[in-house]
């Protein structure tokens, strides 16, 4: 399941994706972060009323308000190699602010 956060007139909603380009919006979810963290999750995430077309749509980061970003760096083997670099032991970790959201 595919699901997304979209731009609406009167706030952001949380959608569920077709494979033909409609994001099904989910009744009371303000976003996939409020989705995710709902304690009916599955019941909601079938649920459905208002079509949107995705091609047309304001998408919104997917997350919102996330309350911590933890990112992973060097973690593609073939770009790094590409690059002439030498593969990490561990996993290069860093943080994000939650204002660095920008878009999904």
């Amino acid at each position: 399941m595919k699901l997304a956060t979209l731009r609406t007139p009167t706030g952001t909603i949380a959608v569920r994706v077709t494979e033909d380009g409609v994001g099904i919006e989910l009744p009371g979810v303000p976003d996939v972060g409020a989705l995710l963290s709902h304690p009916d999750y599955a019941r909601l995430s079938n649920a459905g009323i208002e079509a949107h077309d995705l091609h047309s749509a304001d998408w919104a980061p997917v997350v919102p308000h996330p309350g911590k970003i933890i990112c992973v760096g060097l973690n593609y083997r073939e770009h790094i190699t590409e690059m002439g670099g030498d593969l990490p032991e561990f996993p290069t970790l860093f943080a994000k602010y939650p204002e660095a959201i920008t878009g999904p």
